[in-house]
């Protein structure tokens, strides 16, 4: 599954934009009943009409973001992802989820997933917010290491670079499009043990980013060892999850 979110949010990271008006104020562990339907179903088709890679194409329609935001919002209510979301003067315009494995030996992981900036949030900074909140409760509640997953060729491996991933693996062509184009979904990770959910740069820790890859024993489903080009040689795992 593709970070969505991956959004293309904030290239330039500033938060006094000339008319966004009140900044945007984010809330951890929201309850599905507090997001209103029809709100969601609208930023989902505005975010993705703006680029976003978050399950559909442009031009999305209703009947293809209601069932989207249906899910994502039934997935809150049975507790398999936390839901972090930003309102500004009431009105949702981001919002990131968190997943949490279940397993002892991956549990220790949190998949940032469906991050979402409105359009006329961009370049607001709202989106880095959203993945610093996320990495601060995941942290808080024993996550080790965030992980993605993003579309390759939108420059989403820039946004996420700031916020401390690297890329640890890619899997190529594993996006198709409907007009026949295949992009890579590229893995990236980054290390919380820093405190209080601040991100730890990979080469910063003994051993080097392709020790640190061998370590976490194939992040994401996918295995093998690191290669000179940056990619992960080996298969995909079965329970890899790459669906963009």
């Amino acid at each position: 599954m593709s970070t969505d979110g991956n959004d293309r949010d904030d290239r330039d990271d500033r938060d006094d934009r000339e008319g966004v008006g009140t900044r945007a104020a984010i809330a951890a562990e929201v309850p599905a009943d507090a997001i209103d339907l029809d709100e969601l179903t609208a930023l989902w088709i505005a975010v993705t009409d703006a680029g976003g890679s978050i399950g559909l194409t442009p031009p999305a329609t209703d009947a293809q973001a209601r069932p989207l935001a249906v899910g994502l919002l039934d997935e809150v209510r049975d507790g398999q992802v936390t839901l972090l979301a930003a309102h500004q003067d009431e009105r949702l315009v981001g919002l990131v989820s968190v997943y949490r494995p279940p397993s002892f030996r991956t549990g220790h992981r949190a998949y940032l997933r469906r991050l979402q900036v409105h359009p006329d949030q961009q370049g607001t900074g709202l989106g880095g917010r959203l993945v610093e909140a996320a990495h601060a409760h995941a942290s808080q509640h024993g996550a080790e290491l965030a992980i993605v997953e993003v579309r390759d060729g939108e420059g989403l491996d820039g946004f996420y670079h700031r916020y401390g991933y690297v890329e640890v693996g890619r899997i190529p062509d594993a996006l198709a499009f409907e007009d026949g184009s295949r992009r890579d979904e590229v893995l990236m990770a980054a290390d919380l043990r820093g405190g209080d959910g601040r991100s730890v740069a990979w080469g910063d820790r003994s051993g080097g980013t392709a020790a640190l890859v061998g370590g976490v024993g194939g992040v994401g489903g996918v295995g093998g060892e690191l290669t000179g080009d940056g990619r992960v040689g080996g298969e995909v795992a079965a329970d890899g999850d790459a669906d963009g």
